[in-house]
């Protein structure tokens, strides 16, 4: 059907005085029109293939190892055909990508008084439009400018991550829950802020790194229990060596790198668990 603002209206968008079976519109502040190339486009969707493979090792550990490619196809922007036309067109850029690559490694084991879960990761996430476009349309690739560079490293893309979790039954019903992670940094993207809109990417989508980033969470737990109920009390220590890993930094040429956010530091949050 037809949409324009809020509503349904029957709408030839190429003057030869036939409606359009399908068609998408929609006016912007901008003044201009924005419709559906031919009148017609394809859902966005994910081709995923994965490999598995899990051994026991032992009588009560696994090893496993998956490897993983995700494609996103026929994904959704808006552009101008023609600079110096005043309509935007939507359509299914045939250049546009997404792809993830990654390989996992886990291990998984249990005794008698713990258990113990780790994984390693080797991944890529790259393409040249933002995870950030979550409904079809941006401004990446308005004007011949904006789409320079857009290839690269998209902001999820991690290349090595390392996580370990699990817990261990102390003496006297006491409880250490534990949880570790590391991985390299995100990329970030030099912007150069472009007229009238938006930003150029003088420098390639994910050209920069933020540093490596760790943490260690601790969970300490004590129950109490009696023939009518149980209770539990919690004690978490989060960021126990109070790491201060820059978490975001300015991304404008000019003040590139500059920190915009740490890691939150050392932390302690207590609880209490009842059950009858």
């Amino acid at each position: 059907g037809y949409l324009v603002d809020a509503g349904p209206v029957p709408l030839d968008i190429d003057g030869d005085s036939v409606i359009s079976d399908r068609a998408l519109v929609g006016s912007f502040q901008t003044g201009g029109t924005t419709y559906a190339q031919a009148g017609r486009l394809d859902a966005t969707f994910v081709d995923e293939t994965s490999v598995s493979f899990e051994r026991l090792v032992g009588r009560s550990s696994v090893f496993g190892i998956t490897a993983v490619r995700r494609q996103t196809r026929d994904l959704i922007e808006d552009y101008y055909p023609d600079p110096g036309a005043p309509n935007l067109v939507i359509a299914n850029l045939p250049g546009l990508e997404r792809t993830y690559s990654g390989l996992e490694i886990r291990y998984e084991a249990r005794f008698a008084r713990a258990f113990v879960m780790a994984s390693y990761t080797h991944a890529r996430n790259e393409g040249n439009l933002g995870l950030e476009n979550s409904w079809g349309c941006s401004t990446e690739y308005d004007v011949p400018i904006l789409s320079e560079n857009r290839e690269g490293y998209l902001p999820g893309d991690v290349r090595r991550a390392l996580k370990l979790n699990g817990f261990w039954s102390l003496p006297r019903g006491f409880e250490l829950g534990f949880a570790a992670r590391w991985h390299s940094g995100f990329p970030y993207t030099v912007l150069r802020p472009t007229l009238p809109y938006d930003y150029a990417y003088p420098e390639g989508r994910g050209s920069r790194r933020m540093p490596s980033f760790s943490q260690l969470d601790l969970e300490f737990r004590k129950t109490f229990a009696t023939r009518a109920a149980a209770v539990r009390l919690d004690l978490a220590v989060l960021n126990v060596l109070d790491s201060e890993t820059v978490t975001a930094v300015n991304q404008i040429e000019g003040s590139i790198g500059e920190p915009l956010r740490y890691q939150h530091p050392r932390g302690i949050e207590v609880g209490m668990h009842v059950s009858f």
